[in-house]
């Protein structure tokens, strides 16, 4: 039942936030292509100490167990020509974290737009439960499911010991507010991040002579090249295309809100750099490490159609790593779960905040804390449809208030500097 809602919920959701995502692009100038402006503001915003929190606070929050399991489950559904759509997703996705984040420097986070500019309140409370839910969905139960489990698995602990240490260790984190959690943000983050990655190349590099082949697989792929050959070629596309298009939606949360709510509280008056921010942001996350991800998949096996997800991911790594591969894997989805669940409470105490008042601020971090030892007990995949759902009902109101926003407001029409 959970997972008929959540593809149908997708399936209705999947193509307005591409769609917005390109509207966006064009009224916005596609600041997207601007690579140098993008760069000359991605370095004042990590060379500023506030800014650079506020930045590893969001990719701590989207870069999850998506990047790395995510990737592998996509392509084990649409094969490689997702990776194709899951491109042509983050790239219409930069458009809308770019005026995502514009909007929130301008007018604020998502709620206030939609409470103060275009005037539509009850939808800014609806947005805001959902936000709040999808804290505990994707924010923190998915999280703290695949995490743990990854590292109960691999290490044979027990997962209920697992989860109260992680419990323990983030508590003492959020408890220090948006400023503790930048601390340890801007630290794990590039960590952990560089050390995917430079393993990830390693991977890619040990089977270099794959790659040409790769690339000849995802386009062709993506298009039904080769089912066409043999007459077949409608269902393979449409999988393709509706994996890769959501795994990219789902791995970089543009156009959800969730961004505009964290650089909203910045503290930046520069509307353009959080703009170039974001797109920074949806490049990382989005085209660099699930890119490496996938690569490193399929420069390392043939047979990906159906494979477990896990199995794929410690499959590529074991080319260099050897038996090693599983421990790696499952201490990096573990750290990358731990990020995302810290990055997140952030998301979700704003909302319940707009919600509840600034006294409730104390009763969100507890209930909070609770929902990681619930994610170490129940179903992942239950909990990744359920993650799904409020995710995209989330979206909605969101992608409402951004359009009409942007279209009453004559001077967004080119973004110019």
């Amino acid at each position: 039942m959970l997972k008929l809602l959540s593809s149908s919920v997708w399936n209705f959701m999947l193509f307005p936030v591409i769609l917005s995502g390109i509207f966006l692009s064009f009224r916005f100038g596609f600041f997207q292509l601007r690579p140098k402006t993008i760069l000359k503001f991605t370095k004042q915003s990590l060379r500023d100490k506030a800014l650079r929190k506020t930045t590893f606070t969001t990719l701590a929050a989207t870069m999850g167990t998506g990047n790395i399991t995510g990737v592998a489950a996509a392509i084990s559904v649409g094969g490689a020509g997702a990776i194709f759509w899951m491109w042509v997703s983050s790239f219409f996705g930069m458009g809308l974290a770019f005026a995502e984040n514009f909007t929130a420097i301008r007018k604020g986070n998502a709620m206030k737009i939609l409470s103060e500019s275009v005037k539509l309140k009850p939808l800014s409370y609806i947005f805001a439960v959902f936000c709040v839910l999808s804290s505990f969905g994707i924010g923190n139960m998915a999280q703290s499911a695949s995490g743990i489990s990854a590292l109960s698995g691999t290490f044979s602990v027990n997962p209920i010991i697992i989860a109260s240490l992680t419990a323990i260790v983030c508590f003492l984190v959020i408890i220090g507010g948006m400023k503790s959690v930048g601390n340890v943000t801007e630290k794990l983050v590039p960590i952990l991040s560089s050390l995917y990655i430079f393993m990830s190349i390693l991977v890619i590099v040990k089977n270099f002579e794959a790659i040409p082949t790769v690339f000849a697989d995802i386009f062709s792929s993506a298009f039904g090249i080769r089912e066409a050959v043999g007459g077949v070629v409608g269902a393979s596309v449409k999988t393709a295309v509706v994996t890769g298009l959501s795994r990219g939606v789902f791995s970089n949360e543009a156009g959800m809100g969730s961004m505009g709510i964290v650089h909203s509280a910045s503290g930046d008056d520069n509307p353009f750099r959080q703009g170039a921010m974001g797109i920074a942001e949806v490049f990382i996350d989005t085209v660099l490490c699930c890119s490496l991800t996938a690569f490193a998949i399929l420069t390392t096996s043939s047979e990906y159609i159906g494979a477990d997800p896990v199995e794929l991911v410690i499959s590529a790594f074991s080319s260099v790593l050897g038996k090693s591969s599983g421990g790696f894997i499952a201490i990096c989805i573990y750290l990358f779960a731990l990020a995302t669940i810290i990055g997140w409470e952030v998301i979700g105490e704003t909302a319940f905040v707009f919600l509840f008042g600034e006294r409730s601020k104390i009763y969100y971090k507890y209930i909070y804390i609770v929902f990681i030892l619930i994610g170490a007990t129940i179903c992942l995949e239950n909990v990744f449809y359920i993650a799904d759902i409020f995710n995209a009902l989330m979206a909605l109101p969101n992608l409402v208030g951004m359009l009409l926003y942007a279209k009453s407001d004559a001077q967004n029409k080119r973004a110019r500097l």
